[in-house]
């Protein structure tokens, strides 16, 4: 009895990554919410241009993946199996667990409505650690990737495997090395 105890211990806790249909990212969590399931899907704001308008329209910043926050062995085992999920997302054969202080500045960073983020699945090349001391990331560990000019820094997201584009005024930003 211990061992399932120790199991579901290890196994519950913590935000796993699922993989979801193709353009199904917003019916998947309105299905997992609907179930008492506690979801995250990164939304971005974009403007979209059509041969008669402009259109600022919400659209899930990364394309195919959502975030769910399993309570109980039976949540966790029920989300496989819920219309338009497809699989979790793995790592070395297990659950790929994402620390709540990442979903957190991810949170974050969407919800800065003046500073345009973008988030792209990719190999992410080793680079100089930083500590952010102003800004959208104040307080935060991030790995620089590149920076483009003054205003574009690309920054790494640790243990995520997504590559976080912000354009942020160099202004505003002091780094620090750790």
């Amino acid at each position: 009895m211990t061992e399932k105890i120790q199991y579901i211990k290890r196994h519950t806790k913590g935000w796993r990554a699922i993989y979801v249909r193709s353009r199904a990212e917003k019916k998947a969590q309105e299905a997992l919410t609907a179930r008492g399931i506690e979801c995250f899907l990164p939304i971005q704001r974009k403007l979209r241009q059509w041969s008669d308008r402009k259109k600022v329209v919400e659209m899930p910043a990364i394309n195919g993946y959502l975030f769910v926050n399993p309570k109980t062995l039976q949540e966790r085992q029920l989300i496989p199996t819920i219309n338009h999920v497809v699989a979790y997302v793995r790592f070395q054969g297990k659950d790929a667990i994402i620390p709540d202080k990442q979903i957190q500045l991810v949170k974050k960073i969407l919800h800065q409505t003046d500073i345009p983020a973008t988030l792209e699945i990719g190999d992410l090349p080793k680079g100089k650690n930083i500590m952010v001391k102003e800004g959208p990331f104040a307080g935060e560990k991030a790995t620089v990737v590149e920076t483009k000019g003054k205003k574009r820094v690309v920054v790494q997201v640790e243990q995520v495997n997504f590559l976080l584009t912000l354009e942020i005024n160099s202004q505003i930003m002091e780094y620090q090395e750790l």
